[in-house]
């Protein structure tokens, strides 16, 4: 007699996968980081997002924050930990309003000045990336 194995569904992994290329594509939309050299940056940044809102639901579904110690729970510092470093993936990727800055000019001016420009990069390339047109 054989030995059959069952084989185990894949859908978990092909959802999350598809998680992830959804926010890689949301992530290079809005940073305009269309470049493949940003991909593996942007993959991990993606799975933090990911990892941060899963963290985020499994808090909000507990009871109470603290744990039969009365104490607060790991979970918020594994939660922090997470924050932490999705905000620094963020500030690689250039994703966050003082990740713009020019490094002499620190005013908001300067900020709302890149959103601006980013704005109409996106607005004139909603496809993504233009190409010469033949002349």
């Amino acid at each position: 007699m054989s030995n059959i194995t069952v084989a185990t569904p894949r859908a978990p992994t092909r959802k999350r996968d598809q998680k992830i290329r959804r926010a890689v594509r949301r992530l290079a939309t809005i940073g305009n980081l269309t470049d493949l050299r940003y991909r593996p940056a942007l993959q991990a940044t993606a799975r933090l997002s990911i990892l941060l809102d899963t963290a985020y639901e499994h808090l909000k579904a507990r009871e109470s924050l603290l744990d039969e110690n009365d104490e607060l729970s790991s979970s918020l510092d594994t939660y922090r930990r997470l924050s932490d470093s999705f905000l620094a993936a963020l500030k690689s990727l250039g994703l966050t309003p003082t990740s713009v800055l020019p490094d002499g000019d620190r005013s908001l001016d300067a900020v709302f000045e890149r959103i601006g420009k980013a704005k109409r990069a996106r607005e004139k390339e909603p496809d993504g990336p233009a190409t010469p047109s033949p002349s």
